[in-house]
């Protein structure tokens, strides 16, 4: 794989066998594909599991040692090929092979097409490459002797050429540079910083890989629920086992269900929000590690919080968001629970109570109404 090309069925078959592997198929039955394979192959970055395929991997390695071929010119295994089978001064522009070469070096012309299709420049953002003087081009020279001018500024770097939008800045690149060379310019992608994405987020949760694949999947919607037993036609019910209230999305199973919040199993849990004014700019911010608790108090404990802000920072007429269906509706009361109510039993009061209840032995005066419009 890292120096011949293999056949394409070859690929194939190993694919097959990365797929089964994933799925848990094994020789007693098949498991459903519950994402496409084309998403499960994308980097991790863009939603995927970068499984890497062994088809691309196979050109990659061969891309791979293309590319040291013509950046390393200077290392042995490299002024090897050049001197045997090297028939023009620079790989950039053209490579060919005869029929009693090797079969590297076939490798390596048959994949010279798609290798030249993927040759780009990344410039990163440009900040710390001079546009004038640094061998950045493609050709790999500098401007410094295509310059149309008799007076440059040689201190400007790449990202100075950009216009305001972070496109190459025509009107300068034309005016100091001949028509060809503003083409390859251009040509080339303008710097950019790059966007890792909120996909990283997941990978670089630091947990077992089984509940980050977990993520993953709830990310993508692709949880095996009711909801989606039924969208596949084989006679099954979307609603919710739990409740029967509700269609049983992933939502409604891992957030909106009455049974998600009265699980008697407790967690680590924390709490947070933050205060912005009418314009939507940030006042302030809060965040807490409770300890073991449920969902639904872990909802309240952030609403407390944020409302004890709010009246500590004077602010007596405010909008309160949460993303707790279930605690909107008790708070408006739009729905009766039938039974008790999940209750946590604290042993020591937090340190916010603590200071109320100090307030309250000590004889402090405070305001018990707060007007709040919900």
């Amino acid at each position: 794989m890292l120096y011949a090309r293999l056949p394409k069925t070859l690929c194939d078959e190993m694919e097959k066998i990365q797929r089964s592997f994933l799925w848990g198929y094994t020789d007693q039955g098949r498991k459903p594909h519950l994402i496409n394979w084309e998403v499960c192959c994308l980097p991790k970055k863009n939603g995927g599991l970068g499984i890497r395929r062994p088809h691309q991997m196979n050109e990659a390695f061969i891309m791979k040692m293309l590319w040291n071929l013509i950046t390393n010119p200077q290392d042995l295994w490299c002024r090897v090929l050049y001197s045997k089978y090297c028939r023009n001064k620079d790989l950039r522009l053209s490579i060919n092979s005869q029929p009693y070469d090797s079969p590297l070096w076939k490798a390596l012309t048959d994949i010279w097409d798609k290798f030249q299709q993927n040759m780009v420049w990344q410039l990163g953002d440009g900040n710390t490459i001079n546009f004038w003087l640094d061998k950045w081009m493609t050709n790999g020279t500098s401007l410094i002797n295509s310059s149309s001018q008799t007076i440059i500024d040689t201190t400007l770097s790449v990202l100075d050429i950009l216009n305001l939008v972070g496109d190459w800045n025509h009107s300068y690149v034309s005016e100091n540079l001949t028509t060809s060379m503003t083409n390859q310019i251009l040509a080339i992608p303008p710097p950019n910083e790059l966007d890792v994405g909120e996909w990283q987020a997941i990978w670089a949760w630091r947990g077992p890989h089984r509940i980050q694949t977990f993520m993953w999947m709830v990310v993508h919607e692709r949880i095996l629920t009711n909801y989606r037993r039924s969208k596949w036609g084989i006679g099954i019910s979307p609603l919710c086992n739990k409740c029967g209230a509700a269609d049983e999305t992933v939502i409604h199973v891992l957030r909106d269900c009455i049974s998600a919040t009265q699980n008697d199993r407790l967690g680590l849990a924390g709490c947070g929000g933050l205060l912005r004014n009418s314009d939507g700019n940030w006042l302030k911010g809060y965040s807490r590690k409770l300890g073991n608790c449920d969902a639904l108090h872990a909802e309240m404990w952030g609403m407390y919080l944020g409302l004890d802000l709010a009246r500590r920072e004077g602010i007596m007429h405010l909008h309160v968001e949460s993303d707790s269906k279930v605690l909107i509706d008790m708070v408006t009361k739009k729905i009766n629970f039938k039974g008790n109510m999940p209750t946590l039993f604290i042993e020591s009061p937090p340190g916010e109570l603590q200071r109320i209840l100090f307030d309250d032995i000590s004889g402090t005066c405070m305001p018990r109404n707060v007007r709040l419009p919900l």
